[in-house]
């Protein structure tokens, strides 16, 4: 495929911000999404002859966007794991702007597909966890909590789920030391968060990924979420204190195996001792649990 063949979106916003190497190794196809910290595009490698994304943070939102994003490339491009995506490009054009590329994957998120299906079959649902699972083994074994967990971080692919997005990544070890958020600031997203992370706590570790992960498991059930339909404050408070609600009250047609449910339920301690230890742990069990 060269150039010519491949449909392009108008690349002269990002060319103003992005280095010689971006503008002419990488053409931008289309704007995939923004977020608060950086914006999204497929783009085609030239010199690959692929299709690829790349992520751009100019600053605009202040210094944290481009540190967050250099620090997201060089987890991802220590993270060789099949389950996340690998990052093999970035640069800086000299100013405020900084940029990653990373693999493209094919498929759709979690979140877009429970958008449309509400839940998932049983089964279906154990492998996505059990997948992300793997991945989750692998950042914590270096030592990264991901921190944002949830179906909008899931791409479903022909190959299985992909964690995607370490934007806010935390690497446990420097956590105290080498903060890019303040004390005490919560930083996710309310519906995924353990209570420990809803309250800036410094001892994060990954179990917190595993609560969020629970969660996500529980919606892919219920079709519903665990704490109900709150929002902002409210949800950050009602993860701090309030039970999950049964499934017998969000999915009262749902039949689960004894074990699977409780399985999901100990994911979602509110207490990281009370949850699996480690990935691997919750992995096995929810295999073994499944119908």
């Amino acid at each position: 495929m060269d150039d010519a063949t491949v449909p392009t979106a108008d690349p002269r916003r990002i060319r103003r911000r992005s280095g010689d190497v971006l503008k002419d190794r990488y053409m931008i196809v289309e704007r995939m999404k923004s977020g608060s910290m950086s914006c999204v595009y497929k783009a085609w490698d030239r010199q690959g002859q692929r299709f690829v994304v790349v992520k751009i943070a100019d600053g605009t939102h202040g210094d944290n966007d481009v540190e967050r994003l250099r620090r997201e490339g060089v987890i991802l491009a220590s993270l060789r794991h099949p389950r996340i995506p690998r990052a093999f490009d970035a640069g800086d054009d000299g100013t405020d702007g900084y940029w990653i590329a990373l693999d493209f994957l094919e498929g759709r998120s979690l979140e877009r597909r429970l958008t449309f299906e509400r839940s998932l079959p049983v089964l279906e649902a154990v492998r996505i966890a059990a997948e992300t699972c793997e991945a989750l083994e692998a950042a914590h074994a270096l030592g990264f909590v991901h921190r944002d967990v949830k179906p909008g971080n899931l791409m479903l692919t022909p190959d299985g789920a992909m964690l995607i997005d370490f934007g806010v990544a935390a690497y446990v070890p420097f956590r105290r030391a080498r903060r890019v958020t303040l004390p005490g600031i919560a930083l996710g997203t309310p519906n995924y968060m353990a209570p420990e992370q809803c309250r800036g706590d410094d001892d994060l570790d990954g179990r917190a990924d595993l609560y969020a992960l629970g969660l996500t498991l529980y919606r892919m059930l219920s079709g519903r979420r665990a704490l109900g339909n709150n929002d902002g404050v409210e949800t950050l408070i009602a993860q701090m204190t309030s039970p999950p609600l049964p499934f017998a009250h969000t999915a009262p047609d749902l039949v689960l195996p004894r074990r699977l449910e409780d399985a999901v339920m100990r994911a979602i301690e509110k207490h990281p001792d009370d949850r699996f230890r480690t990935a691997s742990e919750m992995r096995e069990e929810l295999l073994a649990a499944a119908p």
